[in-house]
């Protein structure tokens, strides 16, 4: 009887043959990567290709995004490299607003951060005063939900030197042709919370209400209701305070009529999620997608697929178009088309299945993971007939947060793919493409997705104790578990 090692030798053997995959149109399994490469000067490259006109818009973003996230640095040398572009006197407009709204997108820049650039851009004597408005517009489209739109436009209100610089940022917010209802109405927001003066707070906010579009009745009802709030002040009919104390709850109502969550006020705990005390606080499922079991592997998923199947490869990829070989002819959606490089709320199976709040975790996310928490291997032995040499298979992870709190990350099997692979290392996805360290115009950028395995067979440091865990790549069409998680302050 061959054992599970010689198997598992067998396959690797035949793995590194390239005439065995010479007839296949699929993948070949998973490449290994460090997070290992320096992007410092990466950065720097792109900065220069937008100066130089050759990189601009959504291309220039998504590189200067990836560049960032890649920086082998601490969070504060990349804040630096990119408040080194907005104080530089020669770069261009254009390189500072993608620098701005890059940083504001970038996965591995904590909010904290991110507000810190925006003050220096605001206070940044090289960004011309009515240009500070369009570094405001940038930053608001790089943020992902409302309350990190509200703490932005808090902060750059109360970095900016006078009322009219205050104004004139705030107009163009509301302006901006892509500006969307929840930029506009946590600017009124922000208006109300970081400007002290009363008059010049109903003034600002009469301009807003103004200045935004026709939207359905029901919000321009409210807006209706605002604006004749401060027409009574202005008539002498009501005291300021009285009036802003009503405007403050007619934004309530104008938030709930646009969807918005109400503020930062944050959402409960979901029952089958547990706060880790991690630094994000986000809270992590107690267990895989598709199951309720702490210890069971759950549903398997390829990448940016929202629901389950029984083959997984690209010509059942419904992001690949191949022809009748399985040959990708086309990629269309995460490619190099749209540079887009992090699942969407509509491509994430979490989010599609499990309702608001809900998302799959980012490389980022499982990064914050490894590096806050204690990691404790269970291991058990296989038969002798399977495993003579008796070395421990890794059953499963208890991982142990801060305020000792746990989950367990059951050992999967591998993948699910076009080709048998029940005794291949275990995969947890990401909602990450892996982007190679000479960027997004590899040619196999778009094919791979940033996973967290481990072996089947534990390995140990030189110090004895289990190797952790680690980040990897896997094929974007392979079958993988997902294991969500909950941010509490999301109204995606």
């Amino acid at each position: 009887m061959r054992t599970l090692k010689s198997i598992l030798l067998a396959g690797a053997m035949l793995l590194t043959i390239p005439a065995f995959f010479s007839s296949c149109q699929e993948d070949a399994p998973q490449i290994d990567y460090t997070m290992s490469v320096t992007v410092t000067n990466d950065f720097s490259k792109v900065v220069d290709a937008i100066n130089n006109g050759t990189l601009k818009n959504e291309q220039a973003i998504a590189q200067l995004t990836a560049a960032i996230d890649k920086m082998n640095a601490d969070q504060q040398t990349k804040l630096q490299a990119i408040k080194d572009v907005l104080n530089s006197v020669n770069a261009t407009l254009d390189a500072k607003l993608a620098a701005i709204e890059a940083a504001m997108k970038a996965q591995t820049l904590s909010l904290e951060g991110k507000l810190a650039l925006i003050e220096d851009a605001m206070k940044a004597q090289t960004l011309a005063l009515e240009k500070k408005g369009d570094a405001l517009v940038a930053a608001i489209k790089g943020l992902p939900d409302y309350t990190a739109k509200l703490a932005a436009i808090e902060t750059a209100i109360k970095a900016l030197p006078n009322y009219e610089a205050q104004l004139k940022a705030l107009n163009a917010l509301i302006t901006d042709q892509n500006s969307k209802l929840d930029d506009q109405i946590a600017a009124l927001e922000g208006i109300m919370n970081a400007i002290p003066d009363y008059s010049n707070k109903l003034d600002a906010i009469e301009k807003a209400i103004k200045a935004m579009p026709d939207y359905d009745a029901a919000i321009n009802g409210i807006k209706d209701e605002i604006a004749n709030l401060v027409k009574e002040v202005k008539d002498g009919n009501k005291s300021e305070a009285d009036a802003l104390a009503e405007i403050t709850k007619k934004l309530e109502e104008l938030k709930a009529a646009g969807g918005i969550g109400g503020g930062s006020e944050p959402m409960p705990i979901p029952k089958n999620c547990i706060d880790l005390g991690l630094p994000s606080g986000l809270l992590w499922a107690k267990s895989n997608m598709g199951t309720t079991e702490p210890t069971e592997l759950g549903d398997y998923y390829a990448w940016g697929e929202t629901s389950t199947k029984n083959d997984y490869k690209n010509s059942t990829y419904k992001l690949y178009k191949t022809d009748k070989d399985g040959v990708i002819k086309e990629i269309l959606k995460y490619s190099e088309k749209d540079w887009k490089t992090v699942l969407e709320r509509e491509d994430d199976a979490a989010n599609a299945n499990l309702g608001v709040g809900y998302r799959i975790p980012t490389q980022e996310d499982w990064q914050e993971l490894l590096d806050n928490c204690k990691w404790e291997a269970v291991t058990v032995t296989l038969p002798i007939e399977l495993d003579p040499s008796q070395t421990k298979s890794i059953a499963r992870w208890i991982v142990t947060g801060p305020n000792g709190k746990y989950i367990i990350l059951p050992a999967t099997g591998g993948f699910k793919t076009w080709y048998n692979d029940s005794d291949k290392d275990t995969y947890y996805t990401t909602a990450n493409l892996y982007l190679y360290p000479d960027g997004l115009a590899d040619k196999y950028s778009y094919k791979r997705a940033v996973a967290l395995k481990w072996p089947i067979f534990a390995e140990e440091t030189s110090s004895g104790s289990i190797k952790k865990p680690w980040l990897g790549t896997i094929s974007r069409t392979f079958g993988v578990v997902v294991r969500p998680v909950f941010d509490r302050y999301s109204n995606k």
